[in-house]
């Protein structure tokens, strides 16, 4: 615990947290079939190297698959992208958007608990933006580039 009496915050590496990913779209795989096809790009970063608070990316997935897949009976595309723009470490994902008639239970607090989530721990330095476009969801996540050896994390003042 800090001096401050404000737990440090739990990190991992940016890969660390990724890797659950591909292991939750294998599972949704097995479960919807071949329809359900995920294009990764990932640009030649050293990942591991920058931090992340744990479980960031797997519920935005998560989100994704529930919200664009099922709707559409698991059949269709899932992109996602990682890569570095200037100091910040981004992720796009992009999913169908459900039809108009769908109805999808849910409590709509995912995105919403995100990026609170993002603005207790980075300010205003971290972003987490959605749009519809041409029937597809899009999610850009952008994470300022912290080390490892930086933490704990800076916590923006109360």
């Amino acid at each position: 615990q800090a001096e401050d009496g404000i737990r440090d915050v739990a990190v991992t590496g940016v890969q660390t947290c990724a890797l659950p990913i591909c292991d939750y779209v294998a599972l949704q795989q097995l479960r919807f079939g071949e329809g359900l096809q995920l294009q990764w790009q990932v640009a030649n970063e050293d990942w591991q190297a920058w931090a992340s608070p744990p479980l960031l990316l797997q519920p935005l997935v998560e989100n994704a698959v529930r919200h664009g897949m099922e709707a559409h009976a698991g059949q269709g595309q899932l992109r996602l992208s990682l890569q570095r723009e200037g100091d910040c470490w981004c992720l796009r994902l992009d999913n169908p958007l459900p039809p108009p008639d769908a109805v999808l239970a849910g409590h709509g607090m995912g995105l919403a608990n995100t990026r609170e989530r993002l603005r207790m721990l980075f300010g205003g330095a971290a972003q987490l933006e959605t749009a519809k476009e041409a029937g597809r969801f899009q999610l850009t996540l952008r994470v300022p580039l912290k080390g490892l050896d930086e933490l704990p994390l800076e916590r923006p003042a109360r």
